[in-house]
């Protein structure tokens, strides 16, 4: 926990990915994850700004819920059992998840594919 109020803090003081680098463990497996979805999009350099946001947004959310979800998953029980409802913890990670959802819905389904170098290009590129 320690390590995430961390890389919350240098989210401010060190840049766009210094919050995942502070995350150690955790964070590299975000950034895995994250350049996943940059090289569904066709690579990061072919998304426009509006997606690195969407993607951006989209890692903050994994993040958040990966943390409710080991929370969730270490109780004994996720109903009160004297009220018979579910904690509301349970329903604030399904307004958690549908957020990620919504994110990954708006940057699109459908992989595409990465723009390529033409024949004449990688050549000249690989005679450097």
């Amino acid at each position: 926990m320690e390590a995430l109020r961390n890389a919350i803090r240098n989210l401010s003081e060190e840049g766009k990915l210094a919050w995942i680098k502070g995350l150690g463990e955790l964070g590299a497996s975000l950034r895995a994850w994250q350049d996943a979805l940059f090289a569904d999009l066709g690579g990061e350099v072919n998304c426009s700004a509006q997606e690195r946001v969407l993607v951006d947004l989209a890692t903050k959310t994994m993040l958040m819920l990966q943390h409710v979800d080991a929370f969730l998953l270490s109780q004994p029980s996720l109903i009160n059992k004297s009220r018979r409802t579910l904690y509301p913890v349970v329903l604030q990670r399904t307004t958690i998840a549908n957020s990620l959802a919504q994110y990954m819905g708006q940057l699109g389904l459908k992989r595409r594919p990465k723009t390529l170098p033409s024949p004449h290009d990688y050549i000249a590129g690989k005679a450097d």
